[in-house]
């Protein structure tokens, strides 16, 4: 397992992207409905804080890779060496840079459009509703535009309170 997560700002604002493309929901959803379902427990995927947690408490096993988004953008090169090592395969430098280009964001927009050309109407959830919900600016921050200063006061206070002394805490404070 490759479990990847990210600052819970960012899933949170990820998630509104997400919902708000998704071709089944007719009318828009309000930034906060799905602020108020991601601080809850019955979130549609489930909650941020318990999904993390039953991952971190594995991140030791030999089949789980633990990385953030973060990692990733500071340092992808140092992440796909650690992939290499879990997956007990050897990547060539020459490699290497190709797996950092298909990881780009431009690299995934030209995968997308490729997917996309590939289905059979041309439409693929690559491109729902006409946006790209997976794919954004490719960098962390984008909750600061939603957010008000109460609800991120609210998910740091989660954060330290439900991360306390797990180490992850150190990552998302």
């Amino acid at each position: 397992v490759v479990y990847v997560t990210r600052n819970p700002k960012d899933a949170c604002n990820s998630m509104f992207r997400f919902a708000n493309a998704n071709p089944m929901n007719k009318e828009p959803i309000p930034w906060e409905d799905i602020y108020q379902n991601f601080m809850s427990k019955r979130a549609v995927f489930g909650n941020w804080f318990d999904h993390i947690l039953g991952y971190w408490e594995h991140r030791n096993d030999e089949n789980v890779c633990f990385v953030t988004f973060e990692e990733m953008k500071k340092d992808i090169r140092a992440v796909i060496r650690r992939l290499e090592k879990f997956f007990g395969v050897t990547v060539t430098d020459d490699g290497l840079e190709r797996i950092v280009e298909h990881c780009s964001l431009e690299g995934m927009k030209k995968t997308y459009a490729k997917i996309e050309a590939a289905s059979p109407d041309g439409v693929h959830y690559t491109r729902a509703n006409g946006q790209i919900p997976f794919l954004q600016k490719g960098v962390s921050g984008g909750w600061k535009a939603l957010f008000t200063d109460e609800q991120r006061d609210a998910v740091d206070k989660m954060v330290k309170e439900r991360l306390a002394g797990t180490g992850l805490d150190a990552i998302y404070n």
